[in-house]
Order: C-alpha cells, then sequence, then structure tokens
C-alpha cells in the first residue's frame, strides 16, 4: 500500500497505463520531463497524439483528484508538450494529419489500492 505522494503517484501512473493499453492505446513515452516539468503518458490513437496528466489520490478530503490539474499546470503541460513534438519532429512525420489532446486520468484508491474510482477525461484541456 502506497504511504507517500510518489509512491501514490507511482501507482495511479501503473492504473492510467494498464488502463490506456486495454482501452487500446499505444503508449509512446511515460514521464516525458523538460525542464519545465513532466507528462506523465505520451500515447497515440486513432491518429492522435493524447498527452496524459493522471492524478490519483486516498481520499476526497483536498478535492477529487482532477481538481488539482489548475489552468497553471495546463499551460506547463501544453508548453511540455509543445517541446516533445519539437524534439520528435522527424518521427512524427509518419504520421499523417496527426491531431493532439490533452487527457486528465482521476484514480480514487481505496483499500489494498483497489480502484475505487476511476475518470478518463478526453480533451479535458
Amino acid at each position: 500500500m502506497p504511504s507517500n505522494n510518489i509512491e501514490i503517484g507511482e501507482t495511479g501512473e501503473r492504473i492510467a497505463s494498464s488502463y490506456i493499453r486495454r482501452s487500446g492505446y499505444r503508449i509512446i513515452v511515460k514521464n516525458f520531463k523538460t525542464r519545465i516539468g513532466e507528462i506523465d503518458i505520451i500515447a497515440y490513437k486513432q491518429r492522435t497524439l493524447i498527452f496524459i496528466e493522471v492524478k490519483c489520490r486516498r481520499s476526497e478530503r483536498f478535492g477529487a483528484p482532477f481538481e488539482s490539474v489548475t489552468r497553471e499546470k495546463t499551460k506547463k503541460i501544453r508548453k511540455i508538450a509543445q517541446q516533445y513534438i519539437s524534439l520528435n519532429q522527424q518521427e512524427l512525420k509518419n504520421y499523417k494529419e496527426i491531431k493532439c489532446r490533452f487527457d486528465v486520468i482521476s484514480i480514487m484508491l481505496g483499500a489494498d489500492d483497489k480502484v475505487c474510482e476511476l475518470i478518463h477525461m478526453e480533451d479535458a484541456f
């Protein structure tokens, strides 16, 4: 059972990765990091490059997980996504008519790391 925020975040990312694979997404990279910050998961499905922010919590004491994706956080994610695209232009040329989307996966964990709730918000911002 995760005891700190890093472990809870890692658990959430494992759950989200498994969920999106089962949903037909192809994960391109996890934890893409730049000086600005990190995008949890970058995936591809149906000619769309999807940048996914994963939020995982054990309680709603501070609100639902997705509520922590603030306007400031979305701006940062967009900048990191631009950096990813810029750094990978050559590889992305192989995709015709590629679109981009920003999703949030919100996960509430219960006892023994069982998923109480998983909400996938497509095109969240």
